[in-house]
């Protein structure tokens, strides 16, 4: 079973006990402090949530109400309810966990709503409403629409979205732990999972981001356009961004990477996502400042540049670049 099953599972668990009637002040401690434990938990068990929130109202919709004569006959002595209790709970965590092993045993049934890119890809998907989302390189997100809400969830990667307004269905994109919910605006998101951290650019626009905390939740913030917000951990920042600049931020989408005296260890991890070959670069050239426009997949040109123009050496093997002084 994979780490991430295991993570569902033990979400899935936590999520029936909250739900039980003996829950207490010491259990919640104990959930919190496995949620502190990793943002996988807090974002698994979220999910999940949410899932079983969706389940309960539609539940509630399709059922008919009993007359209050019926509910009486068939209500089940306390002896009788005490001792079904635990079995029912039982029974919902095994269906819940069921649940999340098929959706990870045959994700790929459910294609119809998801969107993917390789490394070095790039698509744009057209979404029923009138929005656009720009896929970046190694982009996955799933998309959920209905007469009620626009959902996305952008699983990995980086995306540009180009949002149809809609006052009656706010566009909501999560990201790890992070929700942004929108109307009608232009904006990109980047996640970066293994450092926990969410990029957002507003082209556009204004966008709420929130900051989805299981307890103590957060206050949202308000984004607009010109505004670079990088969310790591519990800190966030905001950068104010001249036109000239947040579209060096969306260079990607014309296929290109834009750099302004960036390190070229910083450029060099760029680099790495569009590109199967990894740039290595050893510590003494790391802090070397770079500075243009370079396409992409061009990595051998980028690394042309490096050895012409600064006279660093590069030792090249099938899987990486290593760039040395």
């Amino acid at each position: 079973m994979s780490s991430t099953m295991d993570i569902e599972e033990r979400a899935a668990h936590w999520l029936v006990r909250r739900h039980e009637p003996q829950w207490n002040a010491a259990d919640q401690a104990q959930l919190d402090a496995w949620l502190r434990e990793s943002t996988l938990h807090e974002v698994a068990f979220l999910r999940l949530e949410y899932g079983w929130n969706k389940v309960d109202r539609l539940t509630v919709l399709r059922r008919p109400p009993a007359p209050r004569q019926e509910i009486e006959e068939a209500r089940p002595a306390p002896a009788q309810r005490s001792a079904r209790r635990p079995l029912a709970w039982l029974a919902a965590a095994a269906v819940l966990v069921l649940s999340v092993a098929l959706l990870y045993a045959y994700g790929d049934l459910f294609t119809r709503d998801l969107y993917a890119t390789a490394i070095g890809g790039h698509e744009i998907v057209p979404l029923p409403d009138g929005s656009r989302i720009e896929l970046n390189t190694d982009t996955r997100v799933r998309t959920s629409f209905s007469e009620a809400t626009r959902s996305v969830w952008l699983e990995r990667g980086e995306a540009y979205f180009d949002v149809a307004r809609d006052p009656s269905r706010p566009f909501v994109v999560y990201a790890g732990n992070r929700r942004v919910t929108v109307l009608g605006t232009k904006f990109s998101v980047r996640l970066d999972p293994d450092a926990n951290r969410v990029q957002l650019a507003v082209a556009e626009g204004r966008v709420q981001l929130e900051e989805l905390r299981v307890s103590e939740p957060a206050p949202p913030m308000i984004a607009i356009g010109g505004e670079k917000v990088i969310a790591q951990g519990a800190s966030l920042r905001v950068e104010s961004r001249s036109g000239k600049i947040l579209a060096t931020d969306l260079s990607w989408r014309q296929g290109l990477l834009t750099f302004d005296q960036t390190t070229l260890a910083a450029a060099a991890d760029e680099f790495n996502r569009y590109n199967r070959k990894q740039l290595v670069v050893e510590p003494a050239a790391a802090q070397i400042r770079i500075g243009g426009s370079f396409e992409a997949a061009n990595v051998d040109g980028f690394v042309r540049l490096l050895h012409d123009g600064f006279g660093l050496n590069v030792a090249e093997s099938d899987s990486e670049i290593l760039i040395s002084e």
